[in-house]
């Protein structure tokens, strides 16, 4: 039997101890080093990044990451979380109490120190399996574009801390099982003057730091306690994602290839861990059965077993594919026509069939590492191959998270082939160099598309955008971009009116909803059943005004989603008791909503935002009976109301935290009721969600000024004037504010700014009448500054 020359750790796999100065610079500490550089230039850019899609229901509509309660729930109540992985639950949990609120750059900074850790351990395990080329493999795996969704995308979290998680528990095994040795530490030239005491220093050192010249990782050499950290860490690993649970198998296949067979001492340790992932891989199968939890079941999933053999093999190429060429990347892929009758769609199955059985055929001839390489990417892709449902299926049959785990045995794979191929077929310099042009060259255009790549991913709309420009006939891309427009023809409209350019907020509002109109259509002639475009349609037909026009949308689409057999689609129903709101049908929306309320403990922890909504539209719909003005001085029938009014209000913003408009509502009736304190800590909060946002600081000025306090009120409302110098009520409400402490100059000097913005702006028209008149009446309080003394808007100290 011939097998592959193990090649030490450098680029080019030179074999003298020395190596080269490139073999030199990528070991030991500058090795480290340099990687975790290659994966800060890729990713450093999404500490910027905003939270996207299913962001909201993994982190910042997510109720349980705010008290120590939901830290229990997230452990012990399934379902309470979109999916029961409690320690990527958990990450987010600690997340939230260090930063005392919701921070997206520590979400993604928290993602990419995860992926340079997995990366760097890794290294260490190529290495010490004395993989050729173990560098370059770690340093493509960090970089490679393939990883990118999984990195600059926060829900991703479950991927990079399983992956971390889950190389910590491979390094701990393959110790115990001797599968890798303890290196032993440098040579150190010997001083005749010194070697007594070196000698006599020998016999008392009892541990060797692991690692030698490298990352210096101390590890026990008592198996029981390396085994035992094994099941520690690979059971934390499965806890934050069960696609790990593959790795028993991974690990059986190593020995193989180390050992060239298997016997009880491999097979018997990897028993209980086999389980444990068999049963938390059944939690997760039936999460994403079940249509109360995920729902990956109905039509969309009804999948013959020969069509799911032939996607195994479609979507086995297709990875390797983008493995090697990346290009192009998308974050939904088209989903396929699967057509068992097509011998064509079996070429990708044979194609992988052959090249499995080929190298498992010449591994006695070449060595058994081919062989394992490609069985442990198999194995990797397993879970996603699409023998078992899981919801993204419905989208698309692959996307580029899937393929993180399964990329290290590819890379690793092809690194080590192109690093043997060039050392049987050049010298051992030529090797060197052309295998360092090689990577180098890799490395450059890997880190290049990944750097572009990463932008899509900054937020929602270039998102999708990239999405439908790379994949036109992506409808659940055109239904989320449809969905986007809506919010911000409703943003523009009411800032328009915020602004007193009511006309120009109607222009844009309705532009915005002609061009959702359009995405949300094609999305059904993409996909007639898709009921999301249809609820999509019906809040756009609400915001119109065509409440008969609604109805008939939200009938499809609750037609639609029962035909798809997914039961947690409630929205259609929270729609239809805000279409009675908008009819005036007061009592019967009333009805509705505290109707649907019932629905709050099964799914509120999983969809927080849309219960939260429910809450707010009551309380809009309740405050319609209050007969009287509110204030502290109401009649006890509204004061009833309007305690159930503030009680609907504030469950909006216990269920989702991050949600904006509950807040701002309850600022305002507070500031209503002459509750001051109450209201600004709503404001605080808003702004550490939104810290420019226009409204929260308009009302904190509003505050400020009711408590006397004109210098804050004129700092909060030069400061909103800097960040949205086109908010013209600011300029009113600041030359008031200057009026008030007898700076009627410039007061005067406000207003003329608003004038020159818009000159028909009424409201700047009469108060400059009224000052120039001499009829405002300033407070006896005068201030000789607007600048601050103490500003009730910033966030409180500790």
């Amino acid at each position: 039997m011939v097998d592959a020359k193990v090649l030490d750790d450098g680029i080019g796999g030179g074999s003298d101890v020395e190596g080269t100065p490139l073999q030199r610079l990528t070991s030991g500490a500058s090795g480290a080093v340099i990687l975790i550089a290659l994966v800060l230039v890729c990713y450093i850019s999404t500490l910027q990044f905003e939270y996207i899609w299913d962001d909201d229901a993994y982190v910042t509509q997510n109720a349980t990451l705010r008290t120590f309660g939901g830290l229990s729930r997230i452990w012990t109540e399934v379902g309470a979380t979109p999916q029961y992985y409690p320690m990527t639950f958990t990450s987010f949990w600690l997340e939230r109490q260090a930063t005392q609120g919701l921070n997206p750059r520590v979400s993604h900074g928290v993602n990419l120190l995860l992926h340079a850790g997995s990366v760097l351990i890794l290294w260490q395990i190529l290495k010490r399996l004395k993989v050729p080329g173990a560098w370059v493999a770690a340093a493509l795996f960090a970089v490679h574009p393939i990883n990118v969704e999984s990195v600059a995308w926060i829900t991703e979290r479950k991927n990079t801390l399983s992956m971390i998680l889950g190389l910590s528990a491979m390094f701990f095994y393959l110790r115990y099982a001797g599968l890798i040795e303890k290196p032993k530490p440098p040579e150190v030239p010997i001083n005749p003057a010194t070697s007594k005491k070196a000698n006599a220093d020998e016999d008392d050192d009892d541990e060797e730091e692991e690692g030698g010249e490298a990352v210096q990782m101390s590890l026990p050499d008592d198996p029981r306690r390396l085994y035992a950290l094994f099941l520690i860490f690979f059971a934390m690993a499965l806890l934050s994602k069960t696609a790990v649970a593959v790795l028993p198998i991974v690990l059986l296949l190593i020995a193989w290839w180390k050992n060239g067979r298997l016997g009880a001492k491999d097979v018997v340790p990897l028993i209980a861990p086999l389980v444990l992932a068999i049963g938390l891989g059944a939690i997760t199968s039936h999460l994403e059965h079940s249509p109360d939890y995920v729902g990956a079941t109905g039509p969309e999933w009804d999948i013959s077993a020969p069509q799911r053999l032939m996607l195994a093999g479609q979507t086995t190429a297709f990875y390797a594919l983008k493995l090697v060429v990346p290009h192009p990347l998308i974050f939904n892929y088209p989903r396929w026509t699967l057509n068992a009758a097509s011998p064509i769609q079996w070429l990708p199955l044979l194609s992988v069939l052959v090249a499995t059985a080929g190298a498992i055929a010449v591994h006695r001839r070449v060595g058994r590492g081919l062989a394992a390489g490609v069985l442990i990417y198999l194995v990797c892709l397993l879970p996603v191959m699409g023998f078992v449902n899981f919801l993204p299926m419905r989208f698309s049959w692959v996307a580029d998270h899937f393929a993180y785990t399964a990329s290290i045995a590819f890379l690793a794979l092809l690194t080590a082939g192109i690093a043997q191929l060039l050392r049987r077929t050049t010298s051992e310099r030529t090797g060197d160099a052309v295998g360092a042009v090689i990577a180098g060259v890799a490395l450059l255009v890997c880190v290049t598309i990944t750097v572009r790549y990463s932008f899509n991913f900054i937020s929602s709309r270039p998102l999708w955008e990239a999405t439908l420009k790379q994949n036109p006939k992506s409808w659940i891309g055109a239904t989320s971009f449809g969905g986007i427009l809506i919010e911000k023809g409703k943003t523009d409209y009411s800032y328009g009116i915020a602004t007193a350019d009511r006309e120009r907020g109607a222009i844009e509002r309705d532009k915005n909803f002609a061009g959702a109109e359009l995405w949300l259509n094609k999305a059904l002639s993409l996909n007639p059943y898709a009921y999301e475009a249809e609820y999509q349609l019906a809040r756009l037909a609400l915001e119109r005004g065509k409440y008969d026009e609604s109805v008939q949308h939200l009938l499809k689409a609750e037609q639609f989603a029962a035909q798809m057999q997914k039961k947690s689609f409630l929205q259609p129903q929270f729609l239809t008791a805000n279409i009675l709101a908008a009819q005036g049908k007061t009592d019967d929306a009333i009805a509705k909503f505290r109707e649907l309320q019932k629905y709050e403990p099964l799914y509120a922890s999983r969809a927080p935002a849309i219960f939260a909504q429910l809450r707010m539209g009551l309380a809009d719909v309740l405050l319609r009976n209050v007969a009287g003005p509110i204030g502290p001085e109401m009649k006890p029938a509204d004061a009833a109301v309007m305690q159930d009014v503030f009680e609907q209000y504030a469950i909006a913003t216990e269920l989702a935290p991050s949600l904006i408009p509950p807040k701002l509502k309850l600022a305002r009736l507070l500031i209503t009721i002459e509750q001051p304190d109450a209201a600004l800590q709503q404001l605080r909060d808003v702004l550490a969600i939104d810290r420019n946002n226009t409204d929260a600081k308009y009302l904190g000025a509003d505050v400020a000024m009711k408590l006397d306090q004109y210098d804050v009120a004129g700092a909060q409302l030069m400061n909103l004037l800097r960040t949205d110098p086109q908010f013209l009520p600011a300029y009113v409400k600041l030359a008031d504010v200057l009026n008030k402490v007898g700076r009627k100059d410039e007061a005067i000097q406000q207003l003329d700014q608003a004038l020159k913005l818009r000159p028909n702006y009424e409201r700047a028209i009469k108060l400059k009448a009224e000052i120039q008149a001499g009829t405002t009446h300033p407070s006896t309080t005068q201030r000789s500054s607007t600048q601050p003394s103490a500003d009730p808007m910033a966030p409180e100290g500790p």
